[in-house]
This record gives C-alpha cells, structure tokens and sequence, in this order.
C-alpha cells in the first residue's frame, strides 16, 4: 500500500496499491463493515506517490511518478475525472486546502491549483441576482412616483 484517506462523513477508507513499477489502483473500503473492498479502479500506468481527499467536493486526488495529478468522484462511481499534467517530474505530496490543492514536485516547486465546483447557482450569482431586484425595485418605485 502507497497510501490512504479516511473520510469519517461516509466511513470509507482509500487505498493506492502499487508494485514497484507499473499500475496503481485506488480501492474503496467500507470501514464500518469489517473493511470490505466496494470497488477498485487502475487510476494510473505509473506509481501514484501521494493521495488526499477533500470531503466539500467529494474528490480524491493522487500523485503520480509522470508528474500528473488525477481526481477521481469518491462519492458516486470512482471514475477518473480528469488528469492534469503538471510537472516533467514526480509530484512528492499534495493536500487539499479551503478548497483548493497544493502539490510538492521533486524539484521542491510548490503549486496551487484552484478547484472550482461546478454548480448552477454561485455566490456571484446570488449577490448578482439581489442587486438586480433592488435596483429594479427602485426604477419601478421612481416610476410609480
């Protein structure tokens, strides 16, 4: 085992499984039945280094040897989000934090890397949203005038 998280919301545990050369699995353990395997996936064709989870967006993260980072949906089917190329060389650690994810390369380069969840109604949107209805409110009081 390379590495694990725990989320304590949904009592699963992730393990990243790697030999010393070749794939890398993610695998989800439900932790309050006697640890039972739920489902394994390959996340990647290289050594994954570094895993981390962030419970506000129901995400795991892992580190590769290739320099990439891959997100995976913990909440619903474990498939692969999406891999970003970061670095030419491996990403030693990562963490998820105010919502964003900081990765460690080799080299000692730190990088943010901003997460952006995709919803329908923002915060923008809603601070938009009252400033339009007040705004009208007052055309359409000055016109009743």
């Amino acid at each position: 085992m390379r590495g694990l998280q725990y989320d304590r919301n949904s009592g699963f545990l992730f393990t990243i499984q790697a030999p010393m050369r070749g794939h890398t699995f993610l695998t989800k353990w439900d932790a309050r039945n006697n640890f039972e395997p739920i489902n394994s996936i390959q996340v990647s064709d290289s050594i994954c280094t570094s895993i981390d989870f962030s419970p506000y967006y129901n995400l795991i993260c892992l580190a590769d040897c290739k320099g990439s980072l891959i997100y995976v949906d913990a909440a619903r089917d474990m498939s692969i989000l999406k891999e970003l190329a970061l670095s030419e060389i491996t990403i030693k650690s990562i963490a998820f934090k105010n919502g964003n994810l900081i990765s460690g390369a080799a080299d000692n380069a730190l990088q943010l890397n901003y997460i952006v969840k995709s919803s329908i109604i923002s915060f923008e949107f809603i601070i938009r949203l009252f400033i339009i209805i007040i705004f009208g409110y007052y055309l359409f009081s000055k016109i009743k005038q």
